[in-house]
């Protein structure tokens, strides 16, 4: 009977070294899994910052873009306007000398006919 109890004994304790030997196999996955965990939180925190350096940047080119740009645009379009506005002008002048050119040729054939 004691010889049944010290292989009993025995096969237990062949048992635990295993059962030992895979929890310290799970204890070193999880050390790995944990280790790829801290990495994951460090890109996420580059990538934060990465994404709020990428935010001020916009912001700031929002603001040029709303201060600078706009008016200029506006400048630009103002110009646009004035220059149509004179061309037209100049236009209607063209417009006033050529019929005055034309009556002044009438009446110069009128006055060349009449001689």
């Amino acid at each position: 009977m004691e010889e049944k109890m010290f292989l009993m004994l025995e096969k237990i304790y062949s048992e635990l070294q295993g059962v030992k030997g895979e929890v310290g196999g799970l204890k070193s996955e999880v050390e790995d899994f944990k280790s790829e965990v801290e990495d994951l939180k460090s890109e996420v925190k580059e990538n934060s910052q990465r994404l709020t350096g990428v935010e001020t940047r916009l912001t700031k080119l929002e603001t040029k873009v709303e201060n600078e740009v706009v008016t200029k645009i506006n400048s630009l379009f103002d110009g646009y306007l004035q220059n149509t506005e004179a061309i037209n002008r100049v236009e209607g002048k063209v417009d006033h000398l050529t019929e005055k050119v034309e009556k002044q040729e009438l009446e110069i054939r009128v006055i060349k006919g009449g001689k």
